[in-house]
């Protein structure tokens, strides 16, 4: 009887604080590079880490200023806050706050940041900036946050609940937060049993050592878990719209806007409807379309009469009573 052959498990042969080697084998002809690939691309991008997300720095309006006294102007003092390497406790939130003070001439590194319990700057030795001169009151006063996150997330795209609170003059700095510097596969065949066709995987890891190798590889696997579990699930309709479905809802929602935003006069009904609607209010289509059969019968001198003479110019438009029109307002999605 013919099985597949597949790993028990994964060989750590190579385990650092910031690289690690893993072999996974036997494998499949062809799954070495399926798996490698695959590891490779989640490592590259998926993985959570921490960054600087923002700085404020005294006096500093915005990043195109210089700072009387620092050799660096403020874009490349920005740049070199981006290479902080920071690494959270488990237990540490996810927001943290850090303060740099400077009072002295000389080269200022990431060692002269400080940090709150459950925050470790793991290279210290980063280079910042130089103070050159005479600085203004004596000192350099910043605030930097950072936080969690995943890959890398530009200042731009960050929303509004991370931006919001943030004071005047603050710098959003690019989130690079994952922690994986470079990923490398390779894939060799290996002999199991009479089969000289089976394949092993050798997977090379190196982070920025604020988070160790053993630790990503081991979260990369299991987002690549949660993919293949997710693929199990048979769904009964599609996850999402062709772009054919889209375009007809979106043409749909246009006419329907259309409609709605008419006077009731464009219906063109009797004199005494259209003046009872008018003494009740209503001034577009969507006023009306909106309101159930039961509401519009309580209007005074409206009857059943005007309802019907209303529903028969409706179901001209395809529309009636009682419509609800919360997604047709809504903002539009794209195309």
């Amino acid at each position: 009887m013919f099985e597949l052959v597949l790993p028990v498990g994964f060989h750590a042969e190579r385990l650092e604080r910031s690289y690690g080697k893993f072999v996974i084998s036997p494998l499949e002809r062809g799954y070495g590079d399926t798996v490698g690939n695959s590891l490779r691309r989640i490592l590259l991008s998926s993985i959570k880490g921490t960054a600087l997300i923002a700085v404020r720095i005294k006096d500093v309006l915005h990043e195109f200023s210089t700072i009387p006294g620092v050799l660096e102007e403020v874009p490349i003092i920005i740049l070199n806050l981006k290479r902080v390497r920071l690494a959270f406790d488990p237990q540490a939130d996810d927001r943290q706050e850090l303060y740099l003070r400077v009072r002295e001439k000389g080269e200022v590194r990431a060692s002269a940041i400080e940090a709150p319990p459950g925050v470790e700057i793991v290279n210290p030795e980063e280079y910042l900036f130089s103070v050159t001169g005479d600085l203004k009151d004596g000192e350099i006063y910043a605030e930097m946050t950072a936080m969690r996150g995943i890959g890398f997330v530009p200042a731009e795209s960050y929303p509004d609940s991370i931006r919001e609170g943030f004071p005047a003059g603050t710098i959003f700095l690019d989130g690079l937060f994952s922690p994986v510097k470079r990923v490398n596969y390779s894939v060799e065949n290996v002999r199991v049993k009479a089969a000289m066709d089976k394949e092993k995987l050798n997977l090379e890891i190196w982070t920025d050592g604020t988070r160790k190798p053993d630790e990503v590889f081991a979260e990369a696997v299991g987002i690549f878990g949660q993919l293949a579990e997710r693929l199990r699930v048979k769904l009964e309709a599609p996850p999402l719209p062709s772009y054919e479905e889209r375009r007809l809802r979106f043409e749909q929602r246009q006419r329907i806007k259309a409609i709605i935003s008419q006077p009731i006069e464009s219906l063109e009904l009797q004199k005494r409807t259209l003046t009872c609607l008018k003494e009740a209010g209503f001034v577009t289509i969507g006023d009306l379309v909106t309101k159930t059969p039961k509401e519009m019968l309580k209007i005074k001198n409206f009857g059943e009469k005007s309802l019907k003479e209303i529903r028969e110019v409706l179901e001209k438009f395809d529309m009636d009573f009682g419509m609800d029109l919360s997604e047709v307002l809504k903002e539009e999605e794209e195309l």
